[in-house]
């Protein structure tokens, strides 16, 4: 291995503090890192000594097992490595393994690379930073610290001139030592701190970030502050003046218990007042409840609280840490609040509650704020909704901002545009994107962005890698202050989906226009070769006959054979009535008068009545008191018409029954017959008749289905909407 790697034995005292450490064994490369050989040796017993974090750290992780990562500079040494320590060994040996890796080279680079930045950062934050070196007395105890660089703003927030070089002794005639004592800590263990404290040599309170800086042995501390003393007085300031409304407020409720009753009762908020219990060495164990509102009654459903003890009546308040912040309050005289969720006692509810100490008491207020906390859980359940709805409904979010030209996109956006999530994007992206036909209205749409003062709503066709996409943009200007141009909100969704769809239906209703069209040019071909053959065959073969019939009526005949006379005027008045008949036949198929005169029931008996022969017809409309719209009883008209004479001409039934039933939905016509049957899946569309009905039932939004087998013959239900006259 190129790492160095070392199994280390931890050396602890009486106090099981660890004290050094013992090197058991190493590969080449740990022996070449530091020049000697490491096996076999004490820590303590390297020319630089043993560094106290190092122990700390290898003790820690003997202990608790738990694997850490550092980085360790050794003393008087610029080399820097960077160490993986690990549990190694049986479980009851103190032993660890280390490997680590020499980083100087790596880290010489990149301070050069970085001094730069850091001086730019160094000279512009509006911070103070300063970095010290702590001096120490003979027995270890920091006592003083000389500061070697100052930044500009560290003038600004201590006051204080030509510091570089100075030590702080020097500076200030009586420094606290506890400022010593902190600064010294990090230097030893270089653990960096996060506090706040009061410095008197310069009469301000500060807030500090402190971190030991070069070697161990340099025993440098840098620091970033900020004078905090504007706040600290203000907080000050409040408390004092929270704590006389309050005492004020206190005495007035002592003077007038009625005054006190009433406003507390009408309080919304759950108010309580309670004094500290204490052990004969003043610790304070609970506290008594001496008074409480309406409001928290009823928010905690007890009215027996007075007298009291707090904690014994309420035992959650410790495991949630309402009972730390009671006693952080009384010591420090501090209010303080906190929000908490209380599953105890059978409430389930949030709060929120607020500490104000009161001589030896405490004046405590609670908000049951459940619905807040509901609403707020509510909101981010919407959100996360509304990112699962974007990534479904293939849409997008962004917001722009015309001023600052920042265009921020959701995640949804980069999706649609296959861009790797956080990428920068501007407002030129829809124009690299746009296809040619859609170049001008993307240019409108930018321009409209750059403004920022007007909605929008625009359709855009892109080409991304592999497809074309079609997107709609919707934009909603929103105005700031003066009425100006403040930001622009927008989404854009994916149609193309939905425009393939929209193409793909009109195509279909167009080859279903032309279906329909055929079908209807084919029908009437078909009834037009039908009346002509009626004619034909029917009509002008009666009259031919009439004709040569006439021809044996002379007035020869009439005087001379007058049996033989009457004879062919008999005849030939029976060819004028069945002629008669042939044109009445006709005449009703193209004009159904018996419709409009008697009606749809008289109509289709009239039709079973006129087929019946060799099929025997039973035909029945039963519609009680619904009526129909004229169109729609001639289209049942000539339906069951189409469909009875397909049976006498196709089926080789001998029964056949139609059935007309309807309320005011729906008509349903049922013909049925006892043939032969056909076959529906190869004949169901075919026939010219089955055709026209189907094309005319579709165009009033019914519906058609058949039924056909050898055995059973053919049944054929036709639904129909029922539209009512005017309707």
């Amino acid at each position: 291995m190129h790492q160095g790697y070392v199994r280390l034995e931890i050396v602890f005292d009486e106090q099981w503090r660890p004290v050094d450490i013992r090197c058991l064994e190493a590969n080449a490369a740990a022996n070449n890192m530091p020049g000697s050989p490491l096996s076999g040796i004490l820590f303590s017993e390297l020319p630089e000594g043993g560094d106290l974090h190092l122990i700390e750290v290898c003790g820690r992780v003997a202990r608790t097992r738990v694997a850490e990562m550092h980085q360790f500079s050794p003393a008087n040494d610029e080399n820097y490595f960077d160490y993986s320590i690990f549990k190694a060994g049986e479980p009851d040996e103190f032993h660890v393994a280390v490997i680590f890796e020499n980083q100087a080279k790596r880290q010489r680079s990149t301070n050069i690379e970085v001094i730069d930045k850091y001086l730019t950062l160094f000279n512009s934050i509006e911070q103070g930073f300063c970095t010290i070196e702590v001096l120490f007395d003979e027995k270890d105890d920091a006592v003083d610290y000389r500061f070697l660089e100052v930044n500009p703003a560290f003038e600004r927030e201590t006051g204080l001139r030509n510091v570089v070089g100075k030590t702080m002794r020097q500076l200030a005639s009586n420094p606290e030592d506890h400022w010593f004592r902190i600064y010294g800590e990090i230097a030893k263990t270089g653990i960096s701190r996060h506090f706040d404290d009061w410095a008197g040599a310069v009469g301000r309170w500060y807030d500090v970030y402190a971190f030991r800086v070069d070697a161990p042995s340099k025993r440098r501390v840098a620091m970033l502050f900020n004078d905090m003393s504007e706040r600290k007085n203000a907080e000050e300031a409040y408390r004092v003046k929270l704590e006389e409304q309050v005492k004020l407020r206190t005495l007035e409720l002592k003077e007038s218990s009625d005054l006190l009753d009433s406003i507390l009762d009408t309080s919304l908020i759950a108010m309580s007042l309670m004094e500290a219990v204490r052990d004969q060495n003043g610790c304070i164990l609970d506290f008594r409840i001496r008074m409480v509102n309406r409001q928290l009654e009823k928010q905690i459903g007890r009215n027996d609280l007075i007298g009291k003890l707090y904690r014994a009546e309420f035992s959650g308040i410790e495991p949630i840490g309402i009972f730390d912040t009671m006693l952080r309050v009384m010591e420090t005289g501090e209010p303080q609040g906190m929000e908490y969720f209380y599953p105890f006692e059978g409430l389930n509810k949030w709060f929120s509650c607020m500490f104000v100490k009161i001589d030896d008491g405490i004046a405590a207020t609670n908000l049951d704020i459940s619905e807040r906390k509901q609403a707020e859980e509510d909101r981010l359940r919407n959100y996360l909704l509304l990112q699962q709805s974007e990534e479904l409904a293939e849409m997008g979010s962004w917001e722009y901002e015309p001023k600052a030209n920042i265009l921020k996109w959701s995640d949804g956006m980069y999706k649609l545009f296959k861009i790797r999530p956080g990428s920068p994007v501007s407002p030129d992206v829809y124009v690299r994107y746009v296809t040619e036909s859609s170049r001008t209205v993307a240019e409108q749409m930018l321009e409209l962005l750059r403004m920022g003062s007007d909605s929008f709503e625009k359709t855009l066709e892109i080409r991304i890698p592999g497809q074309r996409k079609m997107l709609h943009i919707k934009a909603i200007a929103v105005k700031g202050s003066m009425d100006q141009p403040d930001r622009v909100l927008g989404v854009t969704r994916d149609i193309t989906s939905s425009r393939k769809a929209e193409e793909r239906i009109r195509q279909m209703e167009a080859a279903q226009q032309r279906e329909i069209f055929k079908v209807t040019l084919d029908t009437q071909e078909e009834e037009r070769r039908r009346i002509s053959e009626s004619l034909h065959d029917g009509l002008g073969q009666l009259l031919y006959a009439v004709k040569i019939s006439m021809n044996n009526l002379t007035f020869r005949s009439a005087t001379e054979e007058q049996e033989e006379f009457q004879k062919a005027k008999k005849y030939t008045e029976d060819l004028l009535a069945d002629a008669i008949r042939s044109t009445r036949r006709i005449s009703h198929a193209l004009s159904p008068m018996i419709l409009e005169d008697f009606g749809l029931k008289a109509a289709v008996k009239s039709i079973c009545d006129q087929l019946e022969g060799a099929i025997k017809f039973r035909c029945k409309v039963a519609l009680g008191d619904v009526r129909l719209d004229k169109f729609l009883e001639l289209a049942i008209f000539r339906a069951v018409q189409e469909l009875l004479a397909n049976i006498v001409k196709h089926s080789e039934a001998t029964e056949a029954s139609a059935e007309i039933t309807g309320d005011d939905d729906a008509v349903l016509i049922v013909v049925q017959d006892n043939g032969k049957g056909f076959d529906v899946k190869k004949r169901g569309r075919n026939g010219i008749g089955l055709a026209s009905i189907r094309s005319k039932v579709k165009l009033l939004k019914g519906s058609v289905s058949i039924t056909s087998n050898p055995e059973s013959g053919t049944i054929v239900r036709v639904r129909l909407p029922a539209y009512h006259p005017g309707s």
